[in-house]
């Protein structure tokens, strides 16, 4: 179901490389190269859907997939999943109210990513989460840093810090091999467990057929598993903002990043073999305001 076309991402990547005021032109570059994966998208629908293809094209929403290369040799700010991150001398490391380290999750430099809606096209964004099994992070974003101007804390210190300040509270980082991270994008309709689907086809006639629920359920399926910049997200569980009854605001939150559990490729494991998901507004993201961001570990 996941559409990579080879020509797209290689003209992506080479115009990726002009660091002139070619921002504009660029993304309607990408814009008109995702109407064109839409239009393929629907026409690689299954027979039995077809007659659907405009209600599900529409639906279609573009997102960028993670993929981990733990061989190559990681830069201080490259985008990154686990290990350290890059900490300027002038920030202090995340811990919690009882000063207790953050586990560092995620680093991306945008940068290094497709563009993508709402998301910035520069600078990094860290994402730490609670040592001690609470649904609490942290997400900071660093402007985008000048290269000889570099200043930061090295690894050894990082790891002395977590030692001092730990005293053996620590909960294991599940992210047993750290790797730099790659990026291509990509676009998927919701699958049936995110709660945009029954937002969006709950009452269409084709969803209450059980044979056509299960033909879209399998076409979509291949792009669920993906770690995911945006899009929609897939939940083993089930989508916690459709069951969040003491949160009216939930459902207005978006995907900001996901990650599955997969110990083959990413060397992950989340609980039950489950995911965890940071949630966001879309006019926090566009703001680049992360102070309200949502963490959500399936308990």
């Amino acid at each position: 179901m996941e559409v990579n076309i080879l020509f797209i991402n290689t003209l992506s990547d080479n115009i990726q490389t002009f660091e002139f005021d070619c921002g504009f032109l660029y993304l309607l570059f990408i814009n008109t190269l995702l109407v064109v994966n839409n239009n393929i998208m629907k026409q690689q629908l299954p027979i039995a859907l077809e007659a659907f293809s405009s209600q599900i094209g529409d639906a279609i929403k573009p997102y960028v997939k993670l993929s981990r290369h733990p061989d190559e040799q990681i830069g201080l700010t490259d985008s990154k999943l686990g290990g350290f991150p890059y900490l300027p001398y002038t920030l202090t490391y995340p811990c919690d109210e009882n000063y207790i380290p953050l586990l560092f999750i995620a680093q991306i430099n945008f940068a290094q990513v497709p563009p993508l809606k709402n998301y910035p096209n520069n600078g990094i964004l860290q994402f730490f989460i609670s040592s001690i099994g609470a649904q609490e992070c942290t997400i900071r974003y660093l402007p985008p840093p000048e290269p000889d101007k570099l200043e930061w804390v090295g690894e050894s210190d990082l790891k002395l810090l977590m030692e001092v300040n730990a005293s053996g509270r620590l909960l294991d980082n599940p992210i047993k091999r750290p790797g730099k991270l790659h990026f291509e994008l990509s676009q998927a309709p919701p699958n049936t467990t995110n709660f945009h689907f029954d937002r969006l086809f709950g009452n269409s006639d084709w969803v209450k057929n059980v044979t056509l629920y299960r033909t879209y359920e399998q076409w979509v399926r291949p792009s669920c598993y993906h770690h995911r910049l945006g899009g929609y997200g897939y939940f083993v569980q089930g989508d916690p903002r459709s069951e969040c009854s003491y949160d009216q605001s939930f459902p207005e939150f978006e995907i900001l990043l996901q990650l599955n559990s997969d110990e083959e490729n990413f060397g992950l494991r989340w609980g039950d073999c489950q995911e965890i998901c940071f949630f966001i507004r879309p006019q926090d993201l566009k703001n680049l305001d992360f102070s309200r961001v949502r963490f959500y570990l399936c308990p």
